[in-house]
């Protein structure tokens, strides 16, 4: 599938945009590795074979939010909230991954769509 989704495209020029599946999927293997009674090595080799599933130049962008913000806009879209140590246990991870390739921060607390869009456009063309 993501050969399809993915490779193939970059593959004939286009640009690919994939929404937070990889670092949620680390995020929730590090959470339950954390957890007594995990088998934490086994998670990690899975957590490392995913990661080796991204293309090298891969743009990330993460954008963030205050916690007073996220609760707005949870309330303003009728969505489940999550809880607060996993919001900050993502924010690490997403922070970690901001390090790891060519990265872009935006913290959205303050911003209009177009404003975060406009800033997202500018630094894919950019890069």
């Amino acid at each position: 599938l993501i050969w399809w989704r993915v490779y193939l495209p970059l593959f004939f020029g286009y640009t690919v945009i994939a929404e937070r599946y990889i670092p949620d999927i680390y995020t929730d293997l590090i959470n339950m590795a954390s957890h007594p009674g995990k088998p934490y090595r086994f998670k990690e080799k899975i957590i490392y074979l995913l990661l080796n599933f991204i293309p090298k130049n891969t743009v990330f962008i993460c954008l963030d939010a205050s916690h007073s913000k996220l609760l707005q806009r949870y309330k303003m879209r009728k969505s489940n909230q999550e809880r607060p140590e996993y919001i900050l246990l993502q924010k690490k991870f997403n922070k970690s991954f901001l390090k790891w390739r060519t990265s872009l921060y935006l913290d959205t607390s303050e911003m209009s769509i177009s404003q975060v869009h406009r800033k997202i456009v500018e630094y894919v063309d950019s890069n």
